[in-house]
């Protein structure tokens, strides 16, 4: 159902590792902020020997150079459809591209989708296309039934792909019109170049999307990492609470005097939301099922204020087959008053999204407004555990930011300011998308061995990509966590298996090298304790025969964090 009103994802999106890149910040041909389409051609070979197969570049039209932290910024674009001229030309854009292609590394644009700025020529071209604004912009009025915005947003993203050789987009914001993005997909589809869209957070988009950036990150970014993330200390756990998880009903009620209650089905609020009942949507639902009258969602709303006149209800619902939303109106509301302050609301089930599963290390986002002066925004700083363990090993389509790879150290562009539009000291700010990369720390044992082992986990994910690659939502990894004895606490080892063979991930994220016992259940990965297996360790590339019972007390030891070859142990047994 979903697959056929969508348009299915291309089949090298599940084996996407994804590598963003400021295209001002990332190289330096002429001092920080300089870089262009040429000078990060330059580069590819670079990337082609990292191992990454997709490239996110956040930056390529015309844009303002102080809107937003006081730099040169793809956020703040004045138009989508022209190349801003100190990247390049579109002949560079397309030389560029070819040589990402060259490579067989695939090259996304991002597109901000709500507006432009205030000075743009496009408003004084097209005033009806535009309406209120937000972020300091001025933004596009989707649903004004506007059918020239429309072609012309097509058309400007469809020329991209079929002249410039792009493979996507990553759509900042928000969708807002998903039948558009749909067009673009359908287009390029046709004329044999098949692209991926995927959004910052996670929206209703009728199957246009084929990925969230920010579904499972390890993150904040106004202060770092994140340790209170199920998925920092258990991916597994955190992967089943992400992906298997009860849906949760948001609920908002609007009065007319202008306030609201909210609450939600699994989380505590002034309204108190019970599920009366869910129909089983599956991904093969039909649409004999979905328009079944008797097939409806029912939700029961309590603690409502009796007093006050209800204008607007929204619901939000987050269910592992994706995020929905409904806004109803008091003249929509199919619901019907139960005992005062007590609502039944009655929902037409929506058809589930396909999507898949993403893990996000570090982005440009991290170190915005807020965070710490004297702190890097970087996320891993060295930790080859966060790398591969949280990252790069788990069964999703990870993405991080550029330089994370070899431990660079946090520089900003000279122009970079603490605030988000351009306020307080000049080169003070910490805002990653304006960290300056200095290629000569590659030249540095400690810089190198970082890079040297994350492009031994990406060898490691491709080598092993029956296994170790993204999911969709209607296909579950078979991902658990194992027991474990040690002295001092880990992050749980998790395992991941198909019908041939299982890989063991093992991550130490502390100062101190650790020997810990395994338990390996038997009978869950049908092992038998009585044959012998071949067992390699695929992080110090060895390999040895273990009888089956052994692995029931599986003894290894696992280097300290933040040095060569540690903060790891892999392994996998062929049954």
């Amino acid at each position: 159902m979903a697959k056929s009103q969508g348009i299915e994802s291309p089949e090298w999106t599940k084996d996407l590792i994804v590598y963003e890149i400021s295209t001002k910040n990332f190289t330096s041909p002429n001092g920080p902020g300089t870089g262009t389409f040429q000078s990060t051609q330059k580069k590819v070979p670079y990337l082609a020997e990292l191992g990454i197969n997709g490239v996110w570049l956040t930056g390529h039209n015309w844009a303002d150079d102080k809107h937003f932290y006081g730099l040169w910024t793809q956020y703040a674009t004045i138009r989508p459809d022209s190349i801003d001229s100190s990247l390049g030309t579109k002949n560079d854009l397309k030389l560029m591209v070819d040589e990402f292609h060259k490579y067989d590394i695939k090259v996304f644009l991002d597109v901000v989708t709500h507006g432009v700025m205030n000075y743009s020529p496009l408003i004084a071209e097209n005033p009806k296309w535009f309406k209120s604004g937000s972020w300091g912009m001025t933004d596009y009025d989707w649903h004004g039934n506007h059918k020239d915005l429309d072609e012309w947003w097509v058309k400007t993203h469809v020329d991209y792909v079929l002249q410039q050789g792009i493979d996507g987009y990553r759509l900042d914001v928000s969708i807002y019109r998903p039948d558009l993005w749909y067009e673009i997909k359908r287009q390029c589809a046709e004329a044999g170049h098949p692209i991926v869209i995927f959004l910052e957070f996670e929206r209703p988009s009728n199957n246009v999307c084929d990925f969230y950036q920010r579904s499972r990150k390890l993150s904040e970014q106004t202060h770092g990492i994140d340790t209170i993330l199920p998925a920092y200390a258990n991916v597994a756990l955190g992967f089943k609470k992400k992906y298997e998880n009860k849906s949760d009903y948001s609920i908002k009620v609007f009065y007319e005097d202008g306030s609201f209650d909210e609450g939600s089905s699994l989380r505590r609020g002034q309204l108190a939301v019970k599920i009366k009942n869910e129909p089983a949507v599956t991904m093969v639902s039909d649409v004999t099922f979905l328009e079944n009258p008797d097939n409806v969602i029912d939700l029961l709303i309590s603690n409502i204020d009796t007093t006050k006149k209800i204008t607007k209800l929204r619901i939000h619902s987050d269910p592992k087959d994706g995020y929905h939303k409904w806004n109803l109106s008091s003249n929509e509301l199919k619901a019907r008053q139960e005992h005062g302050d007590t609502l039944s609301l009655l929902l037409k089930p929506p058809a589930p999204q396909l999507q898949y599963y993403s893990v996000q290390l570090s982005a440009h986002d991290d170190g915005w407004d807020g965070f710490p002066s004297d702190r890097n925004p970087y996320v891993a700083e060295g930790s080859r555990c966060l790398f591969g363990y949280n990252c790069l090993l788990s069964p999703a389509i990870p993405l991080f930011m550029s330089g994370e790879e070899f431990n660079a150290g946090f520089s900003a562009n000279p122009k970079l300011t603490p605030e988000l539009f351009g306020k307080g000291e000049e080169g003070k700010g910490t805002w990653l998308y304006g960290a300056v990369i200095d290629w000569a720390e590659l030249d540095e044992d400690e810089h190198r061995s970082m890079f040297n082992d994350v492009k031994k986990m990406i060898s490691i994910r491709k080598s092993e990509s029956d296994l170790l690659r993204s999911y969709t939502n209607d296909t579950l990894p078979d991902i658990f966590g194992l027991d474990y004895i040690a002295k001092i606490d880990l992050p749980v080892p998790f395992a991941i298996q198909n019908e041939h063979k299982i890989i063991i991930v093992i991550g130490n994220n502390t100062e101190t090298d650790v020997k810990l016992t395994v338990k390996v259940p038997l009978k869950k990965v049908s092992i038998n304790p009585d044959r012998t297996y071949v067992i390699q360790d695929l992080w110090n590339d060895k390999k040895w025969e273990i009888p089956g019972k052994e692995l029931e007390n599986f003894q290894i030891n696992v280097t300290r964090d933040k040095v060569s070859s540690g903060g790891l142990a892999i392994f996998k047994i062929t049954k």
